[in-house]
């Protein structure tokens, strides 16, 4: 099994540096060529199938670099970005990550119950796709 990790493209949360979460944000025009770019840079290797997050600007950019591809696109909300709560749209904040792995955010997710939403995700598709490409379209988590 071979992974390739993309994160989403620019949206403009992302610019002024905002917690972006879970909003369901849409690429800006940067977020689209940056997606491009990658298409360019992928369109030669295997890739057997794209799992992508639900949130737009993860699915917008794997539809950008599948456009000449054409694989199978899997929607997994397990690789969706973390919660944020009620933090989401503010200024990132590096404190955040230095706080007690059990602490949330009002409305929020902790950042332990998220790690094991995505260790769940990488044990499925370790067997799953063992024999497969696979290329990952999500989000990073600042720190």
């Amino acid at each position: 099994m071979k992974i390739l990790f993309v994160r989403h493209g620019q949206t403009n949360l992302n610019y002024p540096r905002r917690m972006q979460g879970i909003s369901n944000e849409e690429l800006n025009a940067t977020g689209k060529k940056q997606a491009d770019e990658i298409r360019k840079i992928l369109e030669n290797k295997k890739i057997d199938l794209i799992i992508v997050s639900p949130l737009k600007r993860a699915v917008q950019t794997a539809e950008i670099i599948n456009s000449n591809m054409n694989k199978e696109i899997i929607i997994d909300k397990r690789i969706t970005e973390m919660n944020y709560g009620t933090i989401e749209g503010k200024i990132y904040c590096k404190d955040y990550w230095n706080m007690d792995y059990d602490y949330k955010s009002i409305n929020g997710e902790n950042i332990s119950d998220f790690q094991e939403r995505i260790y769940d995700f990488i044990k499925d598709i370790k067997v799953k796709y063992r024999e497969k490409n696979v290329l990952i379209v999500a989000h990073r988590r600042s720190s």
